[in-house]
């Protein structure tokens, strides 16, 4: 702790919910006076701030806010929606537990006009009032008072709790091990030759070229490693950058894509990816490498001791143990003499499986089972290890079920409004002319009205700037393709060729920009469709492809 920083109980009232609360903060900050409001919530990114502290001598802010909880989703994608509205990059997130309800917290960095801010945060949801709590400091001034935050969360109490509507889970940390016994061959093979293949365990096509460089793993051991960090091959996220060469290669060759990064902490070498396959973020440490071609997801190294496959199984009606009997089953068609071992511990019930080999390589493979969001479906992490590194693969499998946080909605898309019934007795609406707006449904918002109007006037910057503004999500993209879509048949039908040609290039260029902003190998591959169909239209509605070939 910061020597200079003398931290004191300090209580704020109630004002609004019952959300009077009592924290931990710097004893000589000043607490604000707030103006009293009458909050209109049907805007969704609204927050009614609960208290304000300020450090004397530095822009750094302790802030308390609440509004209600929304009906649907998860604490995390309430977190992202918010996150994504203010333009602060998350580039760490985690589970907590704050006032005895679970919790999102992590940091992001958050551009201003003194330079980069490191914002921490919290989100968490009780008695359907969603609470948010933030540490803003410039960045060079972070360091000195991140301990000062975290004793805050600690601390932090509400007056009136009422208790969350979601399941607090034990803390990983909490969570007993899975007692995965130690490799049970007594001979321990050479490691692989360099140079050697590695194959994919689950397809058996090679995963790398043969002359890869195998990767540092750490060697075994009794203790069981708790943190991402203890796994970490680099110091930095490389492995998981597109133009790394092991990608590239996969990329090429239709194996699969990386899925979307959430947040990276370089303090604990740790990544946390969103995946479109399980459809959930996790964590896995730097060096190594991870894709996803929309059915599982796959965590390897180089080195090809270790591969932890990862797909979401449907239940059918199925018990955990019946998943594993047909698993089991499965296994003695792949191998001619595989024997087996059920060890059931914690939330994890794991198949333990030896005497398999890939070639002269003897392996090991666990099959764990993970409760996904739902009973509809199971998450199964297939683990593959030489028997050398069993026990620290099903360790580091352990941790990465642990880190899962399951998606319920797509956080990076806001819902579309519905549209509005057409009033009866509707007039025919007026031929178009060059100098009017498009044609558009009555009952679309405010925004898309007025941005259709300054399109009409041939104000395009500033018809992009309200789309923007006013839909501060990926939809933003698609919208303002769809506004020069409209008018490039307005143009077209007004006999202004190259006028409509430029409006279908932007069309184009917007609806392409749509859908590279995915935030999962399968959202993806869902976004592409949408991409594809839009523009099939589009092209349609001009008479040809002036960008084909």
């Amino acid at each position: 702790m910061n020597p200079h920083l003398k931290l004191a109980p300090r209580t704020f009232p109630d004002r609004i919910a019952e959300l009077g609360f009592t924290a931990d903060l710097p004893a000589d900050w000043n607490s604000h006076d707030l103006p009293q409001e009458d909050p209109d919530f049907s805007n969704p990114t609204l927050f009614v701030p609960l208290a304000v502290v300020t450090a004397p001598h530095a822009a750094i802010v302790f802030a308390f806010a609440a509004r209600p909880a929304y009906d649907d989703g998860t604490v995390h994608d309430w977190a992202l929606y918010q996150l994504n509205h203010n333009q602060l990059q998350p580039r760490a997130i985690g589970r907590e537990v704050i006032a005895g309800v679970p919790a999102v917290v992590g940091e992001a960095i958050q551009q201003s006009a003194v330079g980069p801010m490191l914002v921490c945060f919290a989100f968490f949801e009780d008695g359907n009032r969603l609470i948010n709590l933030t540490l803003s400091a410039p960045e060079i001034l972070a360091d000195p008072v991140r301990d000062a935050w975290f004793a805050m969360l600690k601390s932090f109490r509400l007056e009136t709790p009422r208790g969350s509507r979601f399941k607090l889970e034990p803390h990983p940390d909490d969570v007993p091990a899975a007692q995965i016994p130690e490799p049970w061959l007594e001979a321990r093979p050479p490691a692989p030759a360099a140079g050697v293949s590695v194959l994919d365990s689950e397809t058996g096509e090679p995963l790398l070229p043969a002359g890869s460089k195998n990767l540092p793993l750490p060697a075994s051991s009794p203790t069981r490693r708790t943190r991402f960090y203890d796994f970490a091959l680099s110091d930095d996220s490389f492995s998981l950058d597109e133009d790394h060469e092991i990608n590239v290669n996969l990329r090429n060759r239709g194996v699969g894509l990386i899925p979307n990064i959430a947040g990276l902490s370089d303090q604990e070498r740790r990544a946390t990816l969103a995946a479109g396959a399980i459809l959930a973020q996790f964590d896995i440490p730097y060096g190594w490498h991870v894709i996803d071609d929309g059915q599982r997801t796959l965590v390897f190294e180089p080195g090809g001791k270790v591969q932890i496959s990862m797909n979401l199984i449907p239940r059918e009606g199925h018990g955990n143990e019946a998943i594993l009997n047909d698993l089991e089953a499965q296994t003695c068609k792949d191998y001619p003499h595989p024997e087996f071992a059920l060890l059931p511990a914690g939330k994890f019930v794991a198949l333990g499986v030896r005497n398999i080999a890939d070639g002269t390589q003897p392996l090991e493979q666990y099959h764990l089972l993970h409760p996904f969001r739902d009973d509809a479906m199971v998450l199964r992490a297939r683990v593959t290890a030489t028997p050398d590194q069993a026990s620290n693969a099903t360790n580091l499998a352990e941790l990465i079920l642990e880190s899962c946080v399951f998606q319920d909605v797509d956080p990076a898309r806001e819902p579309e409004p519905e549209p509005e019934p057409e009033p009866e007795g509707q007039p025919e609406p007026e031929p178009e002319s060059a100098g009017a707006a498009p044609e558009t449904p009555d009952g679309g918002p405010e925004w898309w009205h007025q941005a259709l109007a300054l399109e009409g006037r041939d104000e395009l910057e500033a018809a992009e700037k309200v789309i923007k503004d006013s839909c501060p999500y990926i939809g933003f993209a698609h919208a303002t393709a769809d506004m020069y879509r409209l008018r490039m048949l307005r143009l077209k039908k007004s006999g202004d060729q190259p006028g409509a040609l430029q409006a279908f290039t932007k069309s184009s260029d917007f609806i392409w920009r749509y859908a590279s902003m995915a935030t999962s190998g399968g959202e993806g591959a869902a976004l592409s469709r949408e991409r594809d169909e839009f523009r099939a239209a589009l092209v349609a509605q001009y008479g040809s492809d002036p960008e084909a070939g």
